[in-house]
């Protein structure tokens, strides 16, 4: 009898384990037939949730030297942004370059001219860099590099440094002299980590890198030609590679300037907001007559939730508003409910959430430093025109 209850009891599991069986495979399959995988979630794993609050981002914070960037976490790693360099090695000189990048030893070797030196994708920012330049022709190679938050330092010549250790590379200029500088021209650009990629060509002395902005130089290339020669790549307009339109934060602004001329504001305040660039400038006066007086660096929406754009009469303002367990401070909407307001903070409005501006990031709106957004809610009134391109 008791044999007979086991045998039973052993059919009955192995019917529930079939029709379990039969039921996820059901529920896992779509209906041509193919697994969703969205269907399955595995015990190690979770789902990527960019909208909970309650897991906020790994920021990079540009202000503190004892967090290293993460290197191990390229940008895309299914497309690298490989550099391709078109031009003619000149006769009678040699030019190598190494650089050190941030919390990382000099590269062991110096590159030959037009090769990368730095790295890619991987957020590693450059803190130094030396250069050589071997020629029987007289003169020398100069070069001089701009730090975030340091400023320019001396020009340096002949494999010496320029930079420092724990410091963060923004801009580079390289120069010839005496009868280098007649027999050739020197080349250079450089990668930036966020969204501007690479960006054109300089020349002879001339500045690449964006100033002052938080947006630093992970890689360089750099390349000798004849006097006159064809360049290695592109040079017009300064333009970056990846369609961002403008090199440097000079260049934004005047071309920010530019536009705001053709614009009407009910109030004697406009704002602008360049969301390619991530810059918002703010201005005084009059159409035909606007005078930039704050150029602020933002963070804009992100794909999927994307900033509002077009001209709009600002609407309303808010000292806070909350959202799930951030506070957003000083916030001015422009068109419905999208707002320029501060880097968020947790519910507490005391410890900042994410300070990471120059990419983009919110839900649609346009966040900055807190300072700035103070700036913006205290100063710039309501029907001001906010133009958003």
């Amino acid at each position: 009898m008791v044999a007979v209850i086991k045998k039973v009891s052993v059919s009955i599991l192995s019917a529930v384990l079939l029709i379990s069986f039969f039921s996820f495979n059901v529920s896992a399959n779509t209906t041509d037939g193919t697994v969703s995988d969205s269907l399955i979630v595995l015990d190690d794993e979770t789902p990527d949730n960019p909208d909970n609050p309650d897991n906020p981002d790994n920021p990079d914070n540009p202000d503190n030297p004892d967090k290293p960037d993460n290197p191990d976490k390229p940008d895309n790693p299914d497309k690298p942004d490989e550099p391709t360099v078109s031009y003619k090695a000149p006769a009678g000189a040699t030019l190598t370059y190494r650089t050190r990048a941030r919390y990382k030893k000099w590269e062991k070797k110096f590159k030959p001219q037009a090769n990368l030196s730095g790295s890619v994708g991987k957020k590693r920012t450059l803190e130094a860099i030396q250069i050589k330049l071997k020629s029987s022709t007289s003169g020398k190679i100069l070069y001089r590099t701009h730090a975030y938050k340091k400023g320019w330092g001396a020009y340096k010549t002949n494999g010496k440094t320029s930079g420092k250790k724990g410091y963060k590379l923004d801009m580079i200029q390289i120069k010839l002299t005496g009868a280098l500088a007649e027999k050739y021209d020197i080349y250079y650009r450089v990668k930036i980590r966020t969204s501007n990629g690479w960006l054109a060509w300089a020349k002879n002395g001339e500045k690449a890198g964006v100033l002052d902005y938080a947006r630093f130089i992970e890689a360089i290339q750099i390349v000798l030609t004849e006097k006159g020669a064809k360049a290695p790549g592109n040079v017009a307009n300064i333009k970056s590679q990846r369609s961002t339109p403008l090199m440097t934060a000079d260049h934004i602004k005047k071309a920010m300037t530019e536009k705001a001329q053709n614009v009407s504001s009910k109030t004697n305040w406009l704002l602008l907001c360049d969301t390619n660039n991530f810059f918002l400038g703010v201005f005084k006066g009059s159409k035909g007559n606007w005078k930039l007086v704050r150029f602020i660096y933002v963070g804009v929406g992100k794909v999927g939730t994307a900033t509002k754009k077009g001209k709009y009469a600002i609407k309303a303002k808010k000292k806070k508003f909350f959202a799930g367990a951030v506070r957003c401070k000083y916030c001015t909407r422009y068109y419905k409910n999208y707002y320029f307001h501060s880097v968020p903070y947790y519910w507490d409005g005391k410890r900042v959430y994410s300070p990471q501006l120059g990419k983009r990031i919110s839900h649609g709106c346009i966040r900055m430093a807190t300072d700035d957004a103070k700036y913006i809610y205290k100063n710039v009134p309501l029907k001001t025109m906010a133009y958003v391109y």
